[in-house]
Formats: C-alpha cells, structure tokens, sequence
C-alpha cells in the first residue's frame, strides 16, 4: 500500500510539474513539434505530425514521460545497492522508453489508417 501510495503521488507531481514547464509555457508552444519524442515518432512510424491534433499527443506524451520516470524511481529506491539502483535503472529507462513510445506510434498509426479509409 506504501508503495502505491508513493507512485501515486509522484506520478502526479511529475506530470503537474511536466505540464508546468512544458506543456503550458507559451514561450514553448512553436517548439512543441520539434521536440525529440514527436520528431522520433515522425520519423520511426512514418507519422504525419502535421495531421496529428498536438495538444492530446503533448498530454499522451507527459503522460507516457511522467509514467517512465515514476516506474524507474519506485523500483530503483526498493534497490539497496548503488551500483545495482545504476544499473536496473538505466535498463528500465532505456525499456521503457522504448516500449510506450512503441505502443504511441503503433497507436497513431493505426489511427491515420482509420481516418484514410473513411
């Protein structure tokens, strides 16, 4: 229950902060497309970025972001060993970040189809 209770919480102070800082900055809002995450998805799954509406793919990716970053942080402070937390840390973050963003682009692609056939 502790446990929980502390992804909870962080999860939501790290999207919060996310969306703060990235999302709803105004100075941010021509740079929003050019970020490293959209331009991987452009180019990885052939996404037209363009067609895409940004304001849900920036909340889906704080989302994804924020989940990442909570997950690799819960597991890793259960560790107890420096070089152990190091080490499963990078390989969860590395993982992770490679299968939701696997998942977002197969999600967008799927979604182009649709919208091509109608």
């Amino acid at each position: 229950m502790e446990i929980a209770l502390e992804f909870i919480t962080t999860f939501i102070l790290i999207y919060v902060m996310y969306l703060i800082t990235v999302i709803l900055r105004k100075k941010n809002k021509d740079k929003l497309k050019s970020r490293n995450e959209i331009v991987y998805l452009e180019r990885k799954y052939k996404l037209k970025i363009k067609d895409i509406e940004m304001k849900k793919l920036n909340h889906l990716i704080a989302l994804a972001n924020s989940f990442i970053i909570t997950l690799t942080f819960v597991i890793v402070n259960l560790i107890e060993n420096v070089f152990l937390k190091i080490l499963i840390g990078f390989l969860m973050l590395s993982g992770l970040l490679i299968i939701i963003y696997h998942f977002i682009g197969k999600y967008y692609q799927k979604k182009e189809r649709i919208t091509k056939d109608v």
